[in-house]
């Protein structure tokens, strides 16, 4: 980054040495900003962003110090560069330890050396604004990866994502179980309380069913009142059971307590297998799918494996 593109942000109380700053910088730089204690400095730091600051260190109102502790909470990686008139050891570790990007000595006689360390700073300022864009660039993708696979009520992975999650456990051939799971007369809850409460109910259903299951397990949210678990690997029978009992004994227990009766809900769950129902995710979700409403069929708030002769 060549000087001339450096917005520089100079701090320091005396108006001599300010003037003294900003006739030698004109010209060779882009923009400088000019402050006159560390309270001014933060205010102009957060409205100019400035590439490279230049600070003196005893100043009134705030000093320099506690305004590059300021900073630095904000942006660890802003080129800083201390001014200091005093051989104050203590002081010189305190700003060491605020990680200051070097010093200059006050006053400021030789042009050619504040030349040469504005030099190395913008080389500095250019790395880290390279490495704070890749940063910026990266978290930006990784909101947008959330934002498309995330279900924004419960924060649990949505339809999308776990229809890729299943893709892939399929395409690598491995096995798997898949649960789908109903939630049991939402539709009356809405109906009765609204759906500030039916939504307050699948919240806490959600819960219940990422407090009961192993970290492997896939959890997703994959329509209005349907969740769906993926759980890789063998399982046998009783291991399943037990789940499904755990998930079904958590919702049964979900109580939303709107308006003068409280109403109590429950989950209906059919359970397929990988390979053994289906070799793709349209067959594993038909199949629990079937499985799912003969438990409907058969009263509710209950589960059942898929069996292709009854289901």
């Amino acid at each position: 980054m060549p000087l001339s593109n450096i917005r520089l942000l100079f701090v320091e109380d005396d108006p001599t040495a300010q003037e003294q700053m900003r006739r030698l910088l004109e010209g060779e730089v882009r923009k400088i900003y000019q402050a006159y204690d560390g309270q001014e400095g933060i205010e102009l730091y957060r409205r100019h962003a400035p590439d490279i600051i230049i600070s003196d260190i005893r100043m009134p109102v705030m000093s320099g110090l506690e305004m590059v502790r300021f900073i630095r909470e904000e942006d660890p990686d802003q080129v800083i560069l201390l001014l200091s008139a005093h051989d104050d050891r203590q002081t010189l570790f305190e700003a060491i330890n605020l990680s200051v990007d070097g010093f200059l000595s006050k006053p400021i006689l030789d042009l050619n050396k504040l030349m040469e360390k504005l030099r190395q700073a913008a080389v500095l300022a250019k790395k880290r604004s390279s490495s704070r864009k890749a940063k910026a660039y990266r978290s930006q993708l990784r909101t947008l990866y959330l934002q498309a696979n995330t279900d924004p009520l419960t924060g649990l992975r949505n339809r999308n994502y776990f229809h890729q999650q299943l893709h892939n456990i399929i395409e690598h051939e491995a096995p798997a179980v898949l649960f789908f799971i109903d939630v049991d007369d939402l539709k009356k809850i809405n109906d009765s309380y609204g759906h500030a409460a039916g939504d307050r109910a699948l919240k806490r259903v959600a819960s219940h069913l990422k407090s009961i299951l192993p970290k492997s397990a896939t959890l997703a949210r994959i329509g209005g009142d349907e969740f769906a678990i993926v759980l890789e690997g063998e399982w046998g029978d009783e291991e399943l059971a037990r789940i499904a009992r755990d998930a079904l004994e958590g919702c049964d227990g979900v109580i939303v307590e709107e308006g003068e009766e409280p109403l109590k809900i429950g989950c209906s769950i059919g359970i397929s297998r990988c390979p053994e129902d289906g070799k793709n995710p349209e067959e594993l979700l038909h199949h629990a799918d079937l499985a799912m409403y003969r438990v409907k069929r058969e009263g509710k708030s209950g589960y059942r494996f898929y069996n292709p002769r009854s289901d």
